[in-house]
């Protein structure tokens, strides 16, 4: 491993500490708004029907407006649209908490969005800023943590969004998310206060990359976010329509579950292989964790209508997400220039938040073939995580070389 320029201790410090805060209270608030919405509709007289439409413009919306993200962070670095993210979302909480007609809820989902745009891409580009090359397994750890965080809001927010409805209303919840959100807001804004207070001039990694290497990695760990995506998409739903209402219980849970267990034995690999200096090729990584996702739908396509088989599936998508998002992530990001993080960030978050929306609409419109289309898509996440298996090292070794090896 070349040699390390020095570590600016204070802000790593503390992106690892309030990051994992400000994309808690923001992932708990959102799932908490989707949870409640259907009811917040139904209060306000509106058919529950509107729902589906709402959620769906929501999720393109936040598909592409995260391109808006990375744009504004080109002039401005990340921190300005996380903060300004933040504050667009708890204020289309409240205008959808407040509304009583289509379009004050419209308006709502869209201020909401524009919101998330600006601050989905933000906050994990600054995870990666003070962790550059060469500290890939550092700047793994911190992904790793961001996405138990946001799998442990997802879990959290299903049973809160239950009790306050129950007890407050809807409405309760949308202002819950608000304040939520809010307060993540504070903690961005003293991020970025203590971040510009402890900055100080960095020399340049003693073994620079190129840049061009960088990006063609970038791009293809982006385009084979693709079609694991849509694999995540196709157990899921299989998942939910094989077992119905009655163990979807299991499912939300056990998925969400296996991504917090495996997050936290994760962690502390990743921590002694950086003390140790021990390299760990991200992309061997993520091989492993296609082949595994791949083989999660194994049992899905054997028994479809088993609640056992479900969970198994769920239970061992859990565990390659961990293997396969946080690292592709941490890889794509964190050796391209500063100023186009957040850029390249959005990338990931379009691939990711696009097609699982076309694959989605094919299961619907052809729910016959879901078993069909769910085989085509693992076979072929498998195929390319062999490819990438073999070729990690070698692919790793020129991607990532230093400029001057050549």
């Amino acid at each position: 491993m070349p040699d390390r320029p020095p570590l600016n201790l204070w802000r790593v410090v503390l992106a690892l500490a309030l990051l994992p805060v400000v994309l808690g209270l923001d992932r708990w608030a959102y799932w908490l708004s989707r949870s409640v919405l259907w009811l917040h509709l139904r209060d306000i007289g509106l058919p529950i029907s509107t729902t589906g439409s709402l959620m769906t413009t929501q999720a393109t919306l936040n598909a592409f407006l995260v391109v808006a993200g990375g744009l504004v962070a080109l002039g401005t670095g990340p921190v300005i649209p996380l903060v300004v993210g933040l504050v667009l979302s708890a204020l289309g909480y409240l205008v959808i908490a407040g509304g009583q007609s289509p379009g004050a809820v419209w308006l709502g989902i869209g201020v909401l969005a524009m919101g998330q745009g600006l601050a989905k891409p933000a906050c994990f580009a600054i995870a990666a800023a003070e962790l550059g090359h060469p500290r890939e397994q550092l700047r793994a750890l911190a992904f790793v943590l961001l996405y138990a965080v946001l799998n442990a809001s997802a879990l959290s927010s299903g049973s809160t969004a239950g009790l306050l409805a129950t007890t407050f209303g809807a409405r309760a919840g949308f202002a819950s998310a608000a304040g939520a959100t809010g307060l993540g807001a504070l903690f961005a804004i003293a991020l970025g206060v203590a971040w510009l207070l402890t900055r100080r001039s960095e020399p340049a990694p003693p073994e620079p990359l190129r840049t061009g290497r960088v990006l063609l990695g970038a791009a293809g760990l982006v385009a084979l976010g693709a079609p694991y995506s849509a694999l995540l998409t196709v157990v899921s739903s299989t998942s939910f329509s094989a077992t119905g209402s009655t163990s979807m219980a299991w499912v939300t849970v056990v998925n969400p579950g296996m991504v917090i267990a495996t997050s936290l034995l994760v962690i502390p690999i990743l921590t002694l292989l950086h003390l140790r200096g021990v390299a760990l090729p991200a992309l061997l990584v993520v091989a492993v964790g296609l082949c595994l996702a791949a083989l999660a739908a194994v049992p899905l396509m054997l028994a479809r209508s088993s609640v056992a088989a479900a969970a198994i599936s769920e239970g061992a998508l859990g565990v390659a997400e961990v293997l396969v998002g946080p690292f592709a992530m941490a890889r794509v990001v964190g050796d391209v220039p500063r100023r186009f993080q957040t850029l390249v960030m959005s990338g990931w978050f379009v691939v990711s938040g696009a097609v699982p929306i076309a694959t989605s609409f094919v299961t619907r419109s052809f729910p016959k073939a879901e078993l069909i289309v769910l085989a085509l898509v693992a076979l072929g996440v498998f195929v390319a995580g062999a490819v990438l298996l073999f070729t990690a090292k070698p692919l790793s070794r020129w991607l990532y070389a230093p400029a001057a090896a050549d």
